[in-house]
């Protein structure tokens, strides 16, 4: 054993002991009991190597907690393959250099050069593994973006610890399937330095589709989204032509430009999210027997590769809540819900629209501007990957066929879900 082994283990069983009194899991994907693994598809005769996307001490003590406590193979178990002996069954698949650039794991490198010497009946289980501390989607900037520890970059321990403060009782624990090295590297190059480029980018795909389902794209501040909007081409064109028609200032026109992007744009909230989850769910059990929810597997084997538009019947405002509550409850991102103008009055339009209501006018009959800049609002909703809903009783949105995708998104491939 190393001295530096000899001196962090105290620490670590330290801050084991800490993080089992304070944190709560929320939701575990897939469902897995003490009794049943199967939903993992793990082969109980092969070792198991997890895979973090990120160094989080944190995260690692929640899933060596996780496991005992579900019978899994512990990521604390050690490993040997040939002349390779690892001191734990764990890897991270991003570390940080001095430069501060991400580079590629080494541990993940001494396995596949190790499996490459071994035997062909010789097999080692990856599992990625994603750990969610809060729901907060991702924004440029912002507090709460500081406190958020979902990122794919290393957060500093205050940054951490104060994450854990904030959300150790709303943790999401995701498992991916295993994923045989072995095999997968014969399936490519043999090549070591292309194999495990290759391998990275594989779990670093599966990290991304996960990451997205759950939290979402990243938030532009709302701010910055509005002035987006105004200096959009097709609203810019639109100022200038009613400038000319109308014999007034673009000036102006910009400025009300920016007003009815302040009156459409949601302002989606983490905090008030969270709030509205707790106290909707009170609500349900007060006003039925119960919540029952029928297909979101299907919905979650799509969310990651596509973008998801839910279009909802209309009966009552209580279907767009029931929802968006079932969504989050169910470890989705909650969707940019289309919302009557009518409702964005005191008190009620501030809450709704830090849910992800965005709200539009009964007609935009006569009113260029207005449309374009809505327009362009959901255009980039769409492009960049948001989930949507919206309600048939109220009309429908179109979607540009030129569109760019947002990068990292499947852009083209939508599924309309009715709910």
């Amino acid at each position: 054993m190393s001295p530096v082994t000899l001196v962090l283990r105290p620490l670590r069983n330290v801050s084991r002991r800490l993080l089992d009194k304070w944190v709560e899991l929320r939701a575990v994907e897939p469902d897995i009991n003490a009794l049943d693994h199967s939903a993992l598809n793990l082969d109980p005769t092969l070792p198991v190597v997890y895979v973090f996307p990120y160094q989080a001490l944190s995260d690692e003590l929640v899933v060596e907690q996780l496991c005992e406590a579900r019978g899994l193979p512990s990521p604390t178990l050690p490993l040997s393959i040939g002349d390779l002996r690892l001191s734990h069954s764990r890897l991270r698949l991003l570390r940080r250099s001095r430069s501060d650039r991400s580079l590629l794991s080494r541990r993940l490198a001494k396995l596949i050069a190790a499996l490459e010497d071994a035997p062909s009946d010789v097999e080692v289980q990856l599992v990625p593994v994603s750990v969610f501390w809060g729901r907060a989607p991702g924004k440029e900037f912002g507090f709460w973006k500081f406190i958020s520890a979902d990122s794919w970059r290393v957060t500093g321990v205050l940054r951490r610890a104060i994450a854990i403060l904030a959300h150790g009782r709303s943790v999401d624990v995701h498992f991916g399937q295993p994923l045989r090295l072995h095999e997968a590297l014969r399936e490519g190059p043999q090549d070591s330095a292309l194999a495990h480029r290759r391998i990275s980018r594989l779990l670093r795909v599966h990290f991304r589709r996960v990451r997205t389902r759950l939290l979402g794209p990243d938030l532009s501040h709302r701010h910055t989204m509005i002035r987006n909007l105004q200096k959009a081409p097709a609203v810019q064109d639109v100022i200038s032509e009613l400038a000319r028609e109308q014999n007034q200032p673009p000036a102006r026109l910009e400025k009300r430009a920016l007003q009815y992007g302040r009156e459409i744009a949601s302002n989606m909230g983490y905090p008030v999210q969270r709030f509205l989850a707790h106290a909707l769910k009170r609500l349900w059990h007060k006003l039925y027997d119960g919540v029952e929810v029928r297909g979101m597997s299907q919905v979650k084997a799509i969310a990651g590769d596509c973008e998801l538009i839910y279009v909802p019947c209309h009966r009552s405002h209580i279907d767009y809540l029931l929802l968006s509550y079932v969504l989050f409850h169910e470890g989705l991102m909650t969707p940019h819900v289309a919302a009557g103008k009518n409702l964005d009055m005191p008190i009620i339009g501030p809450i709704l629209r830090r849910g992800g209501a965005f709200f539009l006018r009964r007609s935009f009959r006569g009113n260029r501007l207005y449309a374009t800049v809505f327009d362009e609002y959901v255009h980039q909703l769409i492009t960049r990957g948001h989930p949507l809903e919206y309600f048939i009783e109220g009309g429908a949105f179109t979607h540009r066929p030129h569109a760019a995708p947002a990068p990292g998104h499947a852009g083209d491939d939508a599924a309309l879900l009715p709910a």
